[in-house]
C-alpha cells in the first residue's frame, strides 16, 4: 500500500492503522505492507495450519536487529495455541 499520512489535524485522533487481509482461493499466500508514522506494518495471509512463512520473515527481522511486534488473530480463527 505505501505510506499513509493523515492531516495534521487527525493525528491526535489516530493511533494505528490495520490491514486484514483473507487468503484468497487461488493465491495460498499474501503480504501486504505500509507505514505510518515511522513504523512498518506487515500483513501476512496464508491457508496453510503451521505458520512457517510468518516465522521465517520475522525471524529474519530479529536476526537483522529490528523489533518486531505481532499480533496475529490465528486464535480465533484457528483455535488453540497457533
Amino acid at each position: 500500500m505505501g505510506i499513509i499520512k493523515t492531516p495534521k489535524e487527525m493525528e491526535q485522533y489516530v493511533e494505528k492503522f490495520a490491514l486484514v487481509m483473507g487468503p484468497a482461493m487461488r493465491i495460498s499466500a499474501r503480504c501486504g505492507a505500509f507505514t505510518y508514522k515511522g513504523t512498518l506494518a506487515l500483513s501476512l495471509s496464508n491457508i496453510y495450519e503451521d505458520n512457517i512463512i510468518q516465522r521465517e520473515v520475522f525471524t529474519t527481522f530479529v536476526k537483522f536487529g529490528i523489533p518486531v511486534k505481532i499480533e496475529s488473530n490465528r486464535n480465533a480463527i484457528m483455535g488453540g495455541d497457533g
